[in-house]
């Protein structure tokens, strides 16, 4: 396996000059072999994975900063980096379909995943703990902002049922147009609650009224200033450069079999049962799977591949 230095910064403020940047770029500087690629520098440095030559000399020119080197294994090399961010909650009552269904069907809604479809709508996937799963699906029909709702999984022992919606109007979109990172989104007996972290560069007062604006039923019921490193924060952009590759299809095609259960052992479904769910053939399941998992490993691998000259 390669071996990949990294660096443990500490963070400091940047001059309000300094913008956002975002660059692709291999090099082979001796001293930073290994790392290929920058996903920027905000005005206070939050976030830092693999970083380019460029932003690495603006780094040290930017920043007062101690570092302490360190070997680490394998292909998450990282720089991790101290900071604050604001961690935001809100509770929300009213008609959203959350919220509705958990009174209705008095029983609990988790948002487990998302994606932003091209033609605007967004693909939920949410699990219900408590729930007759057909009486979830008669509250989904009457939702006008659900275009689609579909039960992928029940679990009898557990009583919880993974369910696919497609939303014309999601309550995360609001807060990832502001950069925050959506921790939570869940609703119990007609109350729903909404947890997210903004980043330093984002004024936390701004995302609040934003938030309130669209949604005037919800209500702040905590702010809480806290400690993150790197790791943390930059979760999710290193899940969206796994999947940045997909096309829609290969995504919906892979959560759905993984919230069905096909990657289990014995699997759950078969790539019949997908493509019924679907409504595709089984040969396009199955080159929909083949090719997204192609995506994830490439992802995964690419790193080590091109940078450390192994195979």
């Amino acid at each position: 396996m390669a071996g990949f230095r990294t660096n443990t910064v500490v963070a400091a403020e940047v001059p309000a000059a300094v913008t956002r940047t975002t660059t692709r770029t291999t090099f082979s500087d001796t001293s930073l072999s290994g790392f290929s690629i920058c996903i920027g520098i905000c005005r206070t440095v939050y976030s830092y994975t693999r970083t380019c030559p460029a932003c690495q000399s603006s780094y040290r020119q930017w920043l007062n900063v101690s570092t302490t080197p360190k070997r680490e294994y394998g292909i998450a090399a990282t720089m991790t980096v101290e900071a604050s961010v604001v961690e935001l909650e809100f509770e929300l009552e009213g008609d959203l379909f959350l919220v509705e269904a958990s009174r209705a069907a008095s029983c609990h809604l988790r948002l487990e995943e998302l994606q932003q479809r091209s033609d605007g709508s967004v693909l939920e996937f949410v699990t219900v703990t408590g729930a007759d799963p057909e009486r979830v699906l008669e509250l989904a029909a009457g939702t006008p902002v659900l275009s689609e709702a579909r039960l992928l999984r029940t679990d009898e022992a557990t009583d919880r049922s993974l369910f696919a919606f497609v939303s014309t109007s999601p309550i995360a979109t609001s807060l990832a147009d502001s950069e925050s990172v959506v921790k939570q989104i869940s609703a119990q007996a007609g109350s729903g609650r909404v947890v997210a972290e903004v980043p330093p560069h984002i004024d936390a007062s701004n995302v609040i009224r934003a938030f309130l604006e669209q949604y005037p039923d919800a209500t702040l019921v905590a702010r809480r200033q806290t400690s993150r490193t790197a790791p943390s924060l930059t979760a999710a952009e290193q899940r969206d450069s796994l999947l940045s590759g997909m096309t829609e299809r290969q995504f919906e095609t892979i959560r759905t079999a993984h919230g069905m259960g096909y990657f289990e052992t014995p699997r759950a479904v078969s790539t019949a049962e997908i493509a019924d769910e679907l409504g595709l053939a089984s040969s396009t399941v199955s080159e929909h799977l083949r090719m997204a998992q192609k995506h994830v490993f490439d992802g995964l691998f690419s790193s080590v591949s091109s940078t450390d000259g192994y195979p």
